[in-house]
C-alpha cells in the first residue's frame, strides 16, 4: 500500500491514499479542526489531547467503502500520520 503524506498551498496537512480504495483527506492534530464542517470526520484519540488526529475533507477515487473497510484503512492512515509525525520531530 502506498501512503503520500503533503502539505497543500494553503499550509494544510493531506494524506493520500494509493491503491484499490484510494482517498485523498486532510489531517490536524490537537483540537478539533473547525474547518472540517459538516462532513465525515474520523478521529483517533491517542494517548492524549495533543496525540489526536482527524481527518476529514474525504475525496475517493470510487466510492466510500463499507464501514468496516473504512475503518481499517482509517486504523492504517493514522499509523502513517504517525510514522510521519516523529520522522518529522
Amino acid at each position: 500500500m502506498s501512503w503520500i503524506i503533503e502539505t497543500d498551498d494553503q499550509g494544510r496537512s493531506l494524506i493520500r491514499h494509493l491503491g484499490a480504495l484510494g482517498f485523498t483527506a486532510f489531517w490536524t492534530t490537537g483540537a478539533f479542526p473547525e474547518e472540517a464542517g459538516d462532513g465525515p470526520v474520523w478521529t483517533d484519540e491517542g494517548s492524549g489531547e495533543d496525540d489526536t488526529i482527524h481527518l476529514y475533507g474525504f475525496l475517493w477515487e470510487r466510492d466510500a467503502p463499507e464501514q468496516d473497510v473504512f475503518e481499517e484503512l482509517m486504523g492504517r492512515a493514522v499509523r502513517e500520520i504517525d510514522r510521519h509525525v516523529i520522522r518529522q520531530s
